[in-house]
């Protein structure tokens, strides 16, 4: 049903998407972070406000994924142009974006429940001085199988907003296009995932600073490779930005 994936073309486009509307991207990317650092700030002075961590997790996040996601897809697809504003257009999916962090989140956990459990036996197990070798294996162990379970779901929901705000589909239908695409592309999933996810390591790294660039960048180029499987179920209408839309 999907075309390959390209990661490839998708990182390359990604830089053409983000620079279209630089100056737009910037200051979302400057928001979404003021927005949401406050948020958790808020929290960890009053850390018994539970609900105003998971409004942060499960909706501000959701939303403004959602709004980058919205943004990346007008330059990239040559509907732009691209505004700041289009950051509070993802709150528009709220009512799928929200089930399909949670649900995600909750596949996550799950998977990560095998590994824990046999990390959590191998400490017991070296706690009651048990024997050692037995004990550092299912430590070892729990921790490899606890990574690659969270791994694996990641990367088979990595395009789900993007799923979500391409198709304007239900959570479910938006997780299940998500899953397609990345179990027919499982490796392209995987490095695009990781690909990702190292560059918010990398913004964090240069003096915390760099994240302003890497963060709008990251959603150009998640969006940009989905891009590259499933393509755009109707062309552009009027003029769009000077961008090329990617196709497979």
């Amino acid at each position: 049903m999907q075309a390959q994936i390209r990661v490839g073309t998708g990182f390359n486009a990604s830089f053409r998407v983000l620079h279209a509307f630089f100056g737009a991207f910037l200051v979302m990317g400057l928001l979404y972070l003021a927005i949401l650092g406050m948020a958790k700030g808020l929290w960890s002075l009053f850390p018994i406000s539970f609900p105003v961590l998971f409004g942060v997790m499960f909706v501000l996040k959701p939303g403004f994924d959602c709004g980058l996601t919205y943004a990346a897809f007008r330059s990239h697809d040559g509907t732009g142009p691209v505004e700041v504003g289009d950051l509070f257009r993802g709150f528009d999916y709220l009512t799928s974006a929200v089930p399909a962090a949670i649900v995600t989140t909750l596949f996550q956990a799950a998977a990560a429940l095998p590994g824990g459990a046999l990390l959590t036996g191998g400490i017991i197990l070296l706690a009651a001085e048990g024997p050692v070798v037995v004990g550092v294996l299912l430590i070892v162990t729990g921790a490899v199988v606890l990574l690659a379970g969270v791994i694996v779901v990641a990367t088979f929901y990595v395009f789900v907003f993007q799923a979500l705000v391409d198709t304007k589909a239900g959570f479910w239908d938006a997780m299940e296009l998500s899953r397609k695409v990345a179990f027919a592309n499982f490796w392209g999933a995987l490095g695009t995932l990781l690909l990702s996810v190292l560059m918010e390591v990398v913004g964090f790294a240069v003096c915390c600073v760099g994240i302003l660039y890497t963060l709008p960048l990251r959603f150009a180029f998640v969006t940009s490779v989905y891009r590259t499987a499933v393509p755009m179920a109707k062309p552009p209408r009027g003029r769009g930005p000077r961008v090329r839309a990617v196709r497979p």
